[in-house]
């Protein structure tokens, strides 16, 4: 339908109000300090602002990427972050950790963020957070996986089926020994990455010690026969040395 040039549109007053209401915005609308004079703004501003500006957008994606997460055994719930499901699997695979050396190689030096998330671990039931005495005047504070941590590791497949997973602390005497193996680790995964490599499961000296027997045991009579024994020593990337197979720490 036409219209004649003096026709009125509800519509037409409608837009006018908008665009009014728009100039009247943007004559009203604050102007940066430093812009009011023609002058534009300092660099250092700027740097200081866009400084800022980088480092909430970092420390909100790092909230994000490590927000807690449902994990679920049964009829229970585990609320856990990404740093704490980390620690379980590290903790897991080692048996225990001082918890120094964890801050410094799980957590890059933050030990304020490690305590934390060892207190929520502790708080449920995951984590077993203990100071061992290894001498008259020294104690080792030293972190293990429970049973309810060891069993939230496997139910929800978080290692390699063919990683061992352990929990508890066999022989308390030996503890400083044990918790050595973390550290001595982490060199030999700088060494292996170096040559182009990279690590692919944990095997402690009792999962080696039982897997060799086991494989010794079957040999029956044979045991002793030196070739053999080579045979299930090559198997396990071992060597006989003076009619023994040694067994490394891992």
């Amino acid at each position: 339908m036409s219209r004649g040039p003096f026709s009125h549109d509800p519509q037409d007053t409608l837009d006018a109000r908008n665009a009014s209401a728009r100039r009247s915005v943007c004559q009203h609308r604050p102007t940066p300090p430093d812009v009011r004079d023609g002058r534009s703004p300092a660099p250092e501003d700027t740097r200081r602002r866009e400084s800022n500006e980088v480092r909430e957008q970092h420390s909100t994606l790092d909230e994000r990427s490590n927000s807690p997460r449902e994990y679920y055994v049964r009829d229970r719930a585990y609320l856990l972050r990404d740093s704490e499901m980390h620690s379980l699997k590290e903790i897991g695979k080692f048996r225990v950790i001082a918890v120094t050396h964890l801050a410094k190689y799980a957590y890059g030096g933050h030990r304020e963020q490690m305590e934390k998330d060892i207190r929520r671990l502790s708080r449920q039931f995951l984590v077993t957070d203990k100071t061992i005495e290894i001498s008259q005047k020294k104690t080792l504070r030293v972190v293990t996986l429970t049973k309810a941590g060891h069993r939230l590791l496997k139910k929800t497949n978080q290692l390699p089926d063919d990683q061992p997973i352990y929990h508890g602390l066999v022989k308390p005497r030996e503890v400083k020994h044990d918790a050595d193996l973390y550290r001595l680790y982490q060199k030999e995964v700088a060494r292996i990455e170096r040559a182009g490599g990279r690590p692919v499961r944990v095997l402690l000296d009792y999962e080696l010690k039982r897997s060799l027997n086991r494989d010794l045991a079957l040999l029956g009579p044979e045991k002793d026969d030196p070739d053999r024994k080579g045979e299930v020593a090559e198997k396990h990337h071992l060597q006989v040395v003076n009619g023994k197979i040694p067994v490394p720490d891992f």
